[in-house]
């Protein structure tokens, strides 16, 4: 569910999720972020907060709307990212996907498309459930972080990193 207003998600926010917009602040304060797979806009409304222009591209109609309506985010509806960011002539000081890339057909399109949007100095923050963790080689099948069907790609670190290096990219 959604939350009723702006101000409650923002509470939920600063409780839970300050670590996100401390991480991207260490390398990107302020100007035009992209979140990619924002769901309710958690992220978004920190970002606002930390006066970033947020705009996001989320595939839940009701989600984009309450992005738009309430947050004030500048919210596009897709469940393909990557032709809404090819279509996108802006540049982007930051482009954030939190736990969105394994859920997508092509991660890699998306990362591309990223890519290409991102600023000179900006940064791509790109999170996501790691398979090749202790905890994942302890927990096996038990893994929390296994969300099978709706993960599609389990990404490693290597993957990531090694993907970034040949895009051109400083990891």
């Amino acid at each position: 569910g959604l939350p009723p207003d702006r101000a409650s998600l923002l509470a939920v926010a600063r409780a839970h999720e300050q670590y996100r917009i401390d991480t991207l602040t260490r390398f990107v304060v302020g100007g035009t972020l992209l979140e990619i797979g924002p769901s309710s806009g958690v992220f978004c409304v920190l970002a606002q907060e930390a006066g970033f222009v947020v705009h996001a591209i989320e595939m839940d109609e009701a989600c984009t709307r309450f992005l738009n309506e309430t947050i004030g985010v500048r919210a596009v509806q897709a469940a393909d990212p990557a032709t809404v960011l090819s279509a996108d002539p802006r540049r982007y000081d930051a482009i954030c996907l939190w736990h969105a890339i394994e859920h997508m057909p092509e991660p890699w399109r998306v990362l591309e498309a990223a890519r290409d949007r991102i600023a000179p100095g900006g940064v791509i923050l790109v999170a996501a459930p790691n398979p090749l963790s202790v905890q994942a080689r302890w927990m096996g099948a038990r893994w929390p972080h296994h969300d099978l069907p709706r993960q599609l790609f389990g990404l490693t670190i290597p993957w990531l990193t090694t993907w970034a290096r040949k895009a051109g990219l400083r990891v």
